[in-house]
């Protein structure tokens, strides 16, 4: 067993976390935004009625 047959699973789980993290904020950032949308369309409505 080498260094690098040691490291190599380290290195890609690194990578595959920091993907899928990225892709969770990115999904959360559109979600705060989507609802933001809404909260606004809804104040709106509230608002000319």
């Amino acid at each position: 067993m080498n260094i690098a047959q040691l490291v190599s699973p380290l290195l890609s789980s690194q990578i595959s976390y920091s993907y899928y993290n990225q892709q969770g904020n990115h999904i959360i950032n559109k979600l705060t935004k989507d609802s933001q949308a809404i909260g606004e369309i809804l104040t709106n409505n509230f608002q000319s009625q």
